[in-house]
């Protein structure tokens, strides 16, 4: 489950703002205690004193976040390793999202380097529809990481409260995720959970990528490749299954191609034939979905079924065989190659790049659940008085 999960509609706090500095009891059942020990500087690292590594050193540079500066407002999702909390900020009453960490159960190596990473390519990684990195911190038990708050829910609801997408929001939503791509690709980092959850809709119709915990640094090289199994199955390219070839920046293009067709049809594609639902924790669905995706004669024959769906788009099905070709070498995985592509026709990248389609192109966000409404008015809110001054 992503960090950003969206929870369900109703809010499982009070909408009162509650300050860091009051007792531990007026916060949620289970909520960590208020913050008690000093705040990470710009010289204090968020790791262990004695962290060698050269990501450690990196993240030193991160800019210090100041937990006093905030207010608890209410709580938007959880994770594996942390919760994320809606804070406000007292100096211009600006939302923020603060992923708090605890540091014990993050303790194995392989999740502290997980951290650190992602720390990192937040700090070190800025674009239009990037989520914004604003400070860490860290007491005595935790860590804080401070990000831009976006008000509009995940994806995953949009595309629930939405059920049919029109073209131009197919287009905005797979453009968007399509030049994030080349620009992490063209970086060496490669994002490895590209899904839904971890797409957030902006206040003014736009999408922001989050959630870079399982993201990875492997080089701007075509032979760049990486062996660790993880992300969502569903989700996964065929070649994350073999442990002995590795897999690369073709990988985040087939979880593009689930993605396309996620928007076309609001089905994961590994339900289309009748299986056990994807989203099902039981192990024979999973084993299920993973018989499914290892097959290379699933995809192109779901594909050709997908042909005679009413509201098939022949465009559509066309950069979805491209993208979810089972050869990661065959694939269709390059920005420009995509980009080009006829499904794109008519998209205009650089008003998208610079956030000015006209609005009727953009998408619209419904009411989400409680906390990102209470965000996106906070934003405005914040919006507003900045135009007056």
């Amino acid at each position: 489950t992503s960090a950003f999960s969206t929870p369900s509609a109703t809010p499982n706090v009070s909408p009162a703002f509650v300050r860091l500095g009051t007792p531990a009891s007026v916060l949620p059942n289970g909520w960590p205690a208020p913050l008690a020990a000093p705040v990470a500087g710009p010289s204090e690292d968020i790791e262990e004193p004695n962290a060698t590594s050269t990501a450690a050193k990196v993240v030193a540079r991160a800019p210090p976040l100041d937990l006093a500066d905030l207010e608890f407002v209410a709580k938007l999702g959880s994770g594996g390793n942390g919760e994320i909390m809606l804070m406000q900020r007292k100096v211009d009453g600006r939302p923020l999202a603060l992923k708090v960490i605890d540091r014990e159960r993050s303790s194995a190596a392989e999740d502290r380097q997980h951290l650190l990473a992602e720390r990192r390519l937040l700090e070190q990684l800025s674009h239009p529809f990037l989520v914004d990195f604003l400070g860490a911190a860290k007491d005595g038990k935790r860590l804080f990481l401070g990000m831009e708050c976006v008000g509009g829910g995940d994806l995953q609801s949009y595309l629930q409260a939405r059920r049919v997408l029109s073209p131009p929001e197919q287009q905005l939503i797979l453009g968007s995720v399509a030049v994030c791509l080349g620009f992490l690709h063209a970086r060496g980092v490669l994002f490895r959970d590209l899904k839904k959850e971890n797409l957030m809709v902006s206040h003014d119709g736009y999408l922001k990528l989050v959630d870079f915990g399982l993201a990875k640094e492997v080089g701007a090289t075509p032979s760049a490749r990486t062996y660790t199994f993880c992300g969502s199955i569903t989700s996964m390219a065929p070649e994350r299954f073999d442990s002995d070839y590795g897999h690369s920046f073709a990988c985040d293009w087939w979880s593009l191609g689930i993605l396309a067709f996620e928007c076309m049809y609001s089905q994961t594609p590994y339900r289309m034939l009748g299986g056990a639902p994807a989203a099902s924790e039981a192990v024979d669905a999973v084993a299920e979905v993973i018989e499914k995706v290892v097959d290379e004669e699933f995809m192109p024959n779901l594909l050709d079924e997908m042909e005679a769906y009413p509201g098939s788009s022949p465009r559509a099905i066309k950069l979805m065989r491209g993208l979810l070709t089972f050869d990661p070498d065959e694939r269709l995985a390059e920005e420009q190659t995509v980009r080009s592509d006829a499904f794109f026709s008519g998209l205009d990248w650089e008003s998208m790049l610079s956030r000015t389609l006209p609005p009727h192109l953009t998408l619209k966000p419904t009411p989400p659940s409680y906390p990102f409404e209470l965000a996106t008015r906070m934003l405005t809110a914040a919006e507003g008085q900045g135009d007056k001054g």
